[in-house]
């Protein structure tokens, strides 16, 4: 599935790259031709584009006429220099308009422009032009300095420049000028140098925005928190190609850089050097837990605020607090409760993931995707053992370095952990230290094994590693059996107990006590959140060893869940009640009252009233007379009343007083047993009792329920018992060939009606259309046993439509195995989940056949197979 969503994001990201027009300077620059006479946008040093006054350079020029008009009538002045020129906007009246009345500065713009080769066209513009459209002649702004000159006017200033020269590959001035990109910045930064402004810090911010804005920005925002910051300094630092070409390097340099740029205060600032730094949350400070650790010595006393610091980054927020407590007030016990590993941090997956590929350490053959996919989905799960293998990770992604990275990986690894902190409990001589190894190994994700790993880690002396170890693991697979038996994951089962009985002993007992009682799964299930179904045993089991809190109490509550015979279990069954109401420190003689309060006959009522629910006594009154004789069997009694209390229902309540009652036909048994699997509350004996005589619709009701989900068994229990007419087709076709219908090793059917039954029954599964499609399947199949299965169980044949579709879009090659695996995965999950396999075939046929091979629409297959 991983594929199909890596191939949908690579082909859209391909398709967006294609769809990228290249209007960004795609071609060759089109250069305007110099033409200094007269200038349609009256641009020349970015004044105002109007045709009014520019007292700072003189008159614009605008699109209307030229002096060709004036030079046919006749107009040439004769002017040849500056004077000349101001005089003419005098003589005209124009002064006033375009040089704002001052002949000054007039004069002081003609004289820089007599040095720009454009000049001779200005004067000659001016000698043709009318006094109306003067404007039009622009003068031509001055000429920027050499490099050279810009380098000379520097050295002769007092202050010390330091670029050019601090520059990276950069000499001195005369060499930068030798670079043309550096050489024309220098050109323009350094006009007011050679006008004799010596300001070496305009001059050097000039030249480094030009250069590398970002740096500028960087350290403009830095200056104002750090007094001492020379922004020039800082500046010439941040243009320094990087120390290290190593890969994650450089991204926490980009990361740092953008993140100074877009910082907009003190705060901001300080928060990007510590990029990647989980900040320590709490009321108590480092130097707090520290004065409570000089007294427990738990860490390193020496060293202890680098050390703490250290440790609480990688612990959830209130750490120093629950250190700080717990060294003051409770030093001699291990400190696990302080050892909450950190959450993971906003966009952590993506970032180990990230790190983790450009270095090269993520496992062989996995990709950055499905990397990320795989840590999201442990993230999202809630469940901290799913989470802990890529916990430690997180921190390791915020490295300096690959090497970082990577020794840290190293170092977090399962073998690497259990072989340090093995070694470390060896040296201290722990107790128990040599099946260290196989502990850490076999319990490495329980939160057990993880708080001894983090508090060993963090052990100073060996006192301290020796208050690490925690106690051993509860008998949880005695506890998991019951709950294994009703589907739960036997590995998850043991992991979630051991977790529970570490976080709290104390409820190991009642917890098992609760599962070993109940006989239904919805009981032991429930008894995770509530173990008050035990409490009767756990009270029982306290009263038989004296209250003695040494005493072996686990074997007894296995043996009293179970059901305690005779008359102990007569005894037990009428106390229940005010055992499981007594608290679980109550006064042995308030248990022994309990008990001391059951009637000899107490336990008839029950007894009787079960039997009769069961069918197997129906004559209360006979029952009540004979349950009050002596001579009664206890162990009946006991037995039965032992079921009822688990909820067991009526095949154990008739095997406990051997009853002999007339078996169900193997179709009402399998329609009972799927009832009682959708719905626990249907009693599967007394669904048999009612299932005699067997219906006739019970063959083919029992044929699709063994096909159906929970949701669709309603439509079962409605089916009559026809037999549509093409599914006797098929099944005749079957039956006609040799050794599919019958007892030898490849038949499908012991016998034609479990065939037609088995048509029947899937039929009311799906629309109208099957019957007649396993008629004709069948008969296409040629006896092949193999096809001829395939037919019941898709008779359309969606796997192989489905196929095509998969090839038409060209998505066949991501199909591990090809189509013998598709059409084996297929079928198997036909068999397994057929309403949602249906599904999600006829999705992949419908829209590969909209899609008619365009690979953009083929792209909704991916959702198909989600």
């Amino acid at each position: 599935m991983r594929w199909w969503i890596a191939l949908a994001m690579g082909l859209a990201s391909t398709g967006l790259w294609a769809c990228d027009d290249d209007d960004g300077g795609g071609g060759p620059i089109q250069m305007e031709p110099d033409v200094p006479m007269r200038r349609g946008d009256a641009a020349l040093d970015g004044g105002p584009t109007d045709a009014g006054p520019r007292p700072d350079r003189g008159p614009q020029a605008d699109t209307g006429g030229g002096p060709d008009a004036a030079a046919d009538a006749g107009l040439i002045r004769d002017i040849e220099d500056c004077a000349g020129i101001c005089g003419v906007y005098e003589t005209c009246g124009r002064l006033p308009d375009l040089w704002a009345d001052d002949a000054a500065q007039c004069m002081s713009a003609c004289a820089d422009a007599t040095e720009n080769m454009r000049f001779r066209s200005y004067l000659a513009c001016m000698q043709v032009t009318d006094c109306d459209r003067l404007q039009e002649c622009a003068v031509p702004p001055k000429p920027q300095p050499t490099c050279a000159e810009v380098c000379a006017a520097a050295d002769a200033c007092e202050a010390d420049f330091r670029l050019p020269g601090a520059l990276n590959g950069v000499a001195d001035c005369a060499s930068a000028c030798d670079d043309a990109t550096i050489g024309q910045r220098i050109r323009s930064c350094g006009e007011s140098v050679v006008d004799g402004a010596c300001d070496e810090v305009d001059f050097a911010r000039c030249l480094i925005e030009a250069l590398d804005p970002q740096c500028l920005a960087i350290c403009d925002n830095s200056a104002p928190c750090d007094e001492d910051l020379d922004v020039v300094d800082c500046a010439i630092a941040c243009t320094q190609p990087p120390a290290s070409e190593d890969p994650v390097f450089l991204r926490r340099r980009t990361q740092r850089r953008q993140c100074l740029t877009d910082a907009n205060d003190c705060e901001a600032v300080a928060a990007c050097d510590a990029l990647g730094v989980r900040p320590i949350v709490g009321d108590a400070t480092v130097a707090e837990m520290c004065a409570a650790n000089a007294e427990c010595q738990f860490l390193s006393v020496e060293s202890c605020e680098a050390e703490a610091e250290d440790l609480l980054r990688t612990l959830a927020d209130g750490a120093v607090d629950c250190f700080t407590d717990h060294f003051t007030e409770r030093c001699a016990e291990p400190p696990y409760a302080c050892f909450n590993p950190a959450p993971a941090p906003e966009g952590g997956c993506t970032e180990h993931c990230l790190v983790s590929d450009i270095c090269g350490l993520l496992p062989e053959g996995q990709t950055e995707f499905e990397c990320t996919e795989a840590c999201l989905t442990a993230q999202t799960s809630g469940d901290p053992a799913q989470l802990a293998p890529f916990a430690p990770l997180f921190r390791c992604a915020a490295g300096g370095s690959c090497d970082e990275v990577a020794a840290c990986q190293a170092n977090a690894d399962a073998d690497a952990v259990c072989t340090r902190i093995c070694a470390r409990e060896a040296e201290c001589e722990v107790e128990g230290s040599d099946g260290c190894a196989d502990r850490c190994a076999a319990a490495f994700d329980t939160a057990r094994v993880r708080a001894e790993r983090a508090c060993v880690d963090a052990a100073a002396t060996c006192d301290g590693v020796t208050r690490c170890v925690p106690p051993p693991a509860p008998d949880c697979a005695t506890l998991c059996a019951p709950l294994v038996a009703c589907g739960a994951d036997e590995a998850d089962c043991r992991r979630a107990c051991d977790d529970r009985d570490f976080v709290d002993p104390a409820a190991f007992l009642p917890h098992l006590a609760c599962v070993t009682a109940a006989g239904r799964c919805d009981a032991r299930e429930a008894c995770a959140e509530d173990p008050s179904g035990g409490a009767a045993c756990l009270s029982w089991c306290r009263l038989q060893a004296e209250c003695a809190p040494e005493a072996d109490v686990l074997a007894c509550v296995q043996t009293c869940g179970a059901g305690l015979a005779g008359q102990d279990g007569l005894t037990f069954d009428g106390a229940a009640d005010c055992l499981a109401a007594a608290a679980p420190d109550a006064a042995c003689g308030d248990l022994q009252a309990c008990v001391d309060a059951v009637a000899a006959d107490a336990h008839c009522a029950g007894y009787c009233a079960e039997l009769g629910r069961c069918r197997l006594d129906e004559d209360a009154d006979a029952c009540a007379a004979a349950c009050a004789d002596p001579g009664v069997a206890v162990e009946d009694a006991a037995c039965v009343l032992n079921a009822v209390r688990r909820g067991d229902g009526c095949a154990p309540v008739a095997d406990c007083i051997g009853a002999e009652v007339e078996p169900a036909s193997p179709a009402c048994q399998a329609l009972c047993g799927a009832r009682h699997t959708c719905d626990e509350d249907v009693d599967t004996f007394l669904c048999e009792r009612d299932c005699i005589p067997e219906p006739a619709a019970a063959p083919v009701q029992a044929a699709c329920a063994g096909r159906a989900t929970c949701e669709e068994l309603p439509m079962c229990l409605e089916a009559a018992a026809d037999v549509p007419a093409p599914c006797g087709t098929a099944c005749d076709a079957v039956e006609a060939c040799d050794g599919l219908i019958g007892e030898g090793d490849g038949a499908l059917y012991a016998a034609r009606a479990a065939c037609d039954v088995d048509c029947a029954g899937a039929a009311v599964l799906r629309d109208e259309t099957y019957p007649m499609a396993v008629s004709d399947c069948v008969g296409g199949a040629l006896c092949d046993g193999e096809a001829v299965a395939a037919c019941f169980a898709d008779p359309s044949n969606e796997c192989a439509e489905a196929w095509e579709a998969l090839v038409g879009c060209g998505f066949d090659g991501f199909i591990g195995g090809g189509e013998p695996m598709w059409n084996m995965d297929c079928n198997n999950n036909l068999a397994n989940d057929p309403a949602g396999t249906r599904a999600a075939l006829m999705c992949i046929i419908d829209t590969a056949a909209m899609a008619m091979g365009d690979p953009l629409a083929c792209f909704g297959l991916a959702a198909c197979l989600l």
